[in-house]
């Protein structure tokens, strides 16, 4: 979602059971995207904590939706990539998994 004042990334979750556990999770907060070429710093969340925070996904089965928000990217944008660093001991899954999404198309979108 491009807007004038934000850049919002919209993720679905899928809540499943991880060795017998429901997961919890946090956004590193130096998630970032990548725009044109310009590097774009996570500014806050909706439906999700960042790190050292964590929110609790307790129903299997069931989509968790959360959004990312960044400053804004130009309306000429075509696509964008979604890194979560993994240099940072509080940005995982529990089950070691994290959030990079390369080449999003973003002329796709509803």
């Amino acid at each position: 979602m491009l807007a004038k004042n934000y850049t919002a990334v919209e993720i679905v979750f899928h809540k499943r059971k991880y060795k017998g556990m429901y997961h919890y999770k946090s956004v590193n907060p130096e998630t970032y995207l990548v725009a044109n070429g310009v590097k774009r710093r996570l500014t806050y969340t909706e439906g999700i904590k960042m790190y050292p925070d964590y929110t609790e996904f307790k129903q299997d089965g069931e989509d968790a939706i959360f959004k990312l928000f960044f400053p804004s990217t130009p309306e000429s944008t075509i696509s964008l990539d979604l890194i979560e660093p993994e240099n940072n001991a509080g940005s995982a899954y529990h089950d070691g998994g994290y959030l990079n999404f390369y080449g999003i198309d973003i002329r796709k979108l509803p």
